[in-house]
């Protein structure tokens, strides 16, 4: 049954690719990405953390803190590669 099958070519794979990329490397699905972390990484510490305002304090560092991972660290190297 292969041989009903029929590949797409490889400029149309491209073009998919390159959406889904274009998608998975903006910078609004990163700060997304970075909000749903940061209030992952509060729920799972929230037993040890002593109240509701420091739980929001937390959650607003944390949040803070990656974003500052990411643009001192990965946004300068975050580049579109070259179409040969």
């Amino acid at each position: 049954m292969r041989f009903l099958y029929k590949r797409p070519r490889i400029n149309d794979i491209r073009a998919d690719l390159d959406i889904v990329m274009d998608v998975l490397m903006s910078d609004l699905f990163i700060m997304l990405d970075l909000f749903w972390c940061s209030t992952i990484f509060t729920i799972l510490l929230f037993p040890i953390l002593p109240s509701i305002t420091i739980a929001v304090l937390f959650f607003c560092c944390s949040y803070l803190f990656f974003n500052s991972l990411y643009f001192l660290f990965f946004k300068k190297r975050k580049k579109k590669p070259l179409d040969n």
